[in-house]
């Protein structure tokens, strides 16, 4: 089904807060995406009541960082249907996960280039990941009788320059010593 939708930008203070949001969301980190980023996307708002039932936080955040106007998405919907985009919207993001080899290169990768602000990561998040994939890597035993070639793992892609962390593309790790 095609949900009908019309874009303008429009004054933060014409919309409001859904006040049944379940969702706590940072806006402070939002705000430091905004002010490094710009503001991307849409919220989408009910037309009929102005609330907003998908980026409530980014609303508050592009408040916070002096933002005058949004781009909004309306759509024409009643009570229950604005409901279930406000419940699905958050629910969604909630059962999402992350391919964590990839998400570490890239925030290595980003980190090397021009640093994580703007990212909502921080060095100490980046250093959590790349311990938690060593761990993981450290605690995987294979199973009898398969054999490993280990010359797989003699040279990587990528290395922390931390911690001395190595790993390529495709997930294949190695803690160095």
């Amino acid at each position: 089904m095609e949900l009908k939708q019309e874009f303008e930008m429009v004054e933060v203070d014409r919309l409001k807060e859904h006040p049944r949001n379940p969702r706590k969301g940072n806006t402070e980190v939002i705000r430091e995406s905004i002010e490094k980023n710009g503001f991307y996307g849409a919220v989408i708002v009910q037309r009929s009541t102005g609330q907003i039932l998908a980026g409530n936080h980014r609303w508050k955040a592009a408040k916070m960082a002096g933002e005058s106007k949004v781009p909004v998405a309306w759509v024409d919907v009643d009570e229950e249907h604005a409901t279930r985009i406000l419940l699905a919207d958050n629910r969604t993001n909630d059962l999402a996960g992350y391919n964590e080899s990839e998400l570490s290169a890239l925030l290595v990768e980003l980190n090397e280039a021009v640093g994580l602000e703007g990212t909502g990561y921080t060095e100490s998040d980046l250093d959590q990941l790349l311990s938690s994939i060593a761990k993981d890597n450290e605690d995987y035993e294979p199973q009898e009788g398969k054999e490993i070639d280990l010359g797989d793992f003699q040279s990587f892609d990528h290395k922390c320059p931390r911690c001395s962390f190595e790993w390529n593309d495709d997930g294949d790790s190695n803690q160095a010593a």
